[in-house]
């Protein structure tokens, strides 16, 4: 069983770049330094969550409508 007091985040963990270049780059038809060591390391780029049986979750479209949802509130 996981212990979720185990995994501490600080807030230099839970940060956000504030802009969208790495995205734009990463996704580019264009070839660039970055979309090239994106690719080769994809390891390092690949987020994850922990959880325990089952999650909740939203998914949203373009214009912020819910189109799916588990919730079992």
């Amino acid at each position: 069983m996981y212990n979720h007091d185990v995994l501490k985040y600080n807030q230099n963990d839970l940060r956000d770049t504030g802009d969208k270049e790495f995205f734009h780059m990463g996704h580019s038809y264009i070839p660039n330094a970055f979309r090239k060591t994106s690719r080769k390391n994809k390891d390092l780029y690949t987020n994850m969550f922990l959880w325990e049986k089952e999650f909740n979750y939203y998914v949203f479209d373009k214009k912020g409508n819910i189109i799916a949802q588990r919730n079992s509130k």
